[in-house]
């Protein structure tokens, strides 16, 4: 197995891969159950969430995944939609989740609708993302190279399989978030950090408690 193909094995999120990606979500999970104070029977809307996730497994209250692509989703409630636009009444449901999903909607204007859309349809949520500041990006499982100029990203995304993407792949937007970015996006919200050793690896933004 070469070195990339262990890096992005190393980066799968699904709980049945023994990644490291999953044993962080693993923990993520249960630090959520807590901070949200979860019974396992409070409805649910999974905001880019797919059935391999730990996300819910075996949840007892009506769970809902909504994503533009279905192709990760094979069971339960499935419903099409962008994250910007979600095609739900207002406080929908007890809690709006999404996790590393809010960095690939595009702009800030973009992930100002879709920290909206989350508020809107939630009477409690949680949010997360990577930290823009943490010095190994993510997605293409680089150092620093959220903070190279977009043209070096481009040519680098166009010329080399980077991380989880295959130089064929279209080249998408990715905008990791500062602390202070999702303190404007989620103003009722408490900002968590995650952390990995002295570094903040991502954002948590949640909504245990709102007065209607």
């Amino acid at each position: 197995m070469g070195f990339r193909e262990w890096l992005v094995r190393q980066s799968l999120s699904d709980r049945r891969s023994g990644s490291l990606a999953s044993k962080f979500r693993e923990r993520r999970w249960r630090m959520v159950q807590a901070l949200l104070g979860l019974t396992g029977h409070e409805s649910v809307l999974d905001v880019g969430g797919t059935d391999v996730s730990w996300w819910f497994a075996g949840w007892k209250g009506r769970i809902v995944r909504c994503n533009i692509d279905l192709a990760g989703n094979t069971s339960g409630l499935r419903v099409r939609a962008d994250g910007c636009r979600l095609p739900f009444r207002d406080a929908a449901f007890d809690i709006a989740f999404s996790n590393s999903v809010i960095e690939h909607v595009g702009t800030f204007d973009a992930q100002l609708r879709f920290s909206r859309e989350i508020q809107r349809v939630g009477l409690r949520y949680f949010v997360q993302t990577p930290n823009y500041w943490f010095p190994f990006e993510p997605h293409y499982l680089v150092p620093l190279f959220q903070f190279l100029p977009r043209t070096t990203q481009h040519w680098l995304h166009t010329h080399f399989d980077i991380g989880t993407f295959r130089k064929t792949d279209p080249f998408g937007a990715i905008r990791l978030l500062t602390k202070r970015e999702m303190k404007i996006l989620f103003p009722e919200a408490r900002i968590v950090a995650e952390r990995f050793g002295p570094f903040v690896k991502s954002w948590y933004a949640i909504l245990r408690d709102r007065q209607l």
